[in-house]
């Protein structure tokens, strides 16, 4: 099995045209997408960017969201 995990800052979800956006095009993101396993629903663990990393590679809450 092959993985890859694709951790991107200032992306927004809504202006991949993999998902609906007509005005900005991102063929290699729609290729990929078109290939792949494509989660549309996540929840984050916690808020800033290397916590959250570390979060999805560990699989465990280094930082509660809410104290």
């Amino acid at each position: 099995m092959n993985f890859l995990l694709m951790c991107i800052d200032t992306l927004r979800y809504d202006y991949l045209s993999c998902h609906g956006n007509g005005w900005i095009k991102t063929p290699n993101f729609e290729t990929f997408a078109r290939e792949s396993v494509v989660f549309d629903n996540a929840y984050m663990g916690s808020y800033a960017t290397v916590p959250h990393r570390t979060d999805v590679i560990k699989g465990e809450f280094s930082r509660p969201l809410h104290r």
